[in-house]
């Protein structure tokens, strides 16, 4: 059975074959308390031990506050301290395990939230993300007959909230030579498609730009087309590509139709290294 000191609310397992009929006294091993437990009626309900205890007295000061057939607290024969042995209940056990679930809970729901708003790209590597697909034969028979050689890899698409634009329909990757001479000045073309299969928007750009995803979030419409179009990086990345080398790009869409289905990207362009 469970008992409590009314002293310092430790609480104990007690065995009740060790209180007598009409109740017994215990020494907390704590704080040396002496104090009157009853027998329990059910000794299986906790109820109603802890009922029985919280009507008996709390203490008996003297010899004659004691009902009769008990010892006042000097006698050593008719205290029963509790046994050291008899471990306190271990209080909020449960409570632990329900706050671990609940934060290791916490930490998913955190991690899947971060990975949405600050690195969507994660969740999609393909570039053919649930939310907008890609014109893959199209765009693999389009590519084949334009510019074979110029391969498209690790293309991506993903949204970004952009806290002075809007919604920010991103793709980005690498355009690899696959010459077998050098080349340069690589320029794309992309589609966007709604779900009819109709062209509603287009761009073309040239390959050697890229901004960080912090960027994409801070940065006005004109600041974030000025950097994907800077000269500077465009003749720093994207000239004399030896073969086998690639150069990145991206390109943007503030605010895009909300009938955006689909999207398909081409080479179009590429030019010789001068002599």
């Amino acid at each position: 059975m469970i008992v409590q000191c009314p002293e310092c609310d430790t609480r104990y397992n007690l065995d009740e074959d060790r209180i007598g009929p009409q109740g017994s006294k215990v020494r907390c091993t704590r704080c040396k308390h002496v104090f009157r437990v009853a027998r329990p009626v059910a000794s299986s309900v906790e109820e109603t031990v802890e009922q029985l205890f919280s009507q008996a007295p709390d203490v008996f000061d003297n010899a004659a506050d004691a009902p009769e057939g008990l010892e006042p607290p000097a006698s050593k024969e008719s205290e029963q301290p509790v046994d050291e042995h008899d471990v306190p209940v271990k209080k909020g056990r449960a409570r632990q395990i329900v706050l671990w679930l609940l934060l290791v809970v916490l930490i998913v729901i955190g991690v899947g939230i971060g990975t949405y708003y600050y690195a969507p790209q994660l969740l999609d590597n393909t570039g053919t993300g649930a939310f907008v697909g890609k014109k893959v034969e199209e765009q693999k028979k389009e590519t084949e007959a334009v510019i074979p050689e110029i391969a498209l890899e690790n293309v991506r698409q993903y949204f970004v909230k952009n806290e002075k634009i809007g919604q920010v329909f991103v793709v980005e990757g690498k355009a690899v030579n696959k010459f077998d001479v050098p080349k340069e000045l690589i320029k794309l073309r992309i589609k966007l498609f709604d779900d009819t299969g109709k062209v509603i928007e287009n761009k073309e750009f040239l390959c050697g730009n890229v901004v960080s995803y912090f960027q994409l979030q801070v940065l006005q419409r004109e600041e974030l087309e000025s950097a994907l179009t800077a000269k500077v990086g465009i003749l720093t990345n994207n000239t004399n590509l030896k073969p086998g080398a690639g150069v990145p790009f991206m390109v943007v869409f503030p605010n895009p139709p909300k009938t955006l289905s689909e999207f398909a990207l081409e080479p179009i362009e590429v030019k010789d290294p001068p002599a």
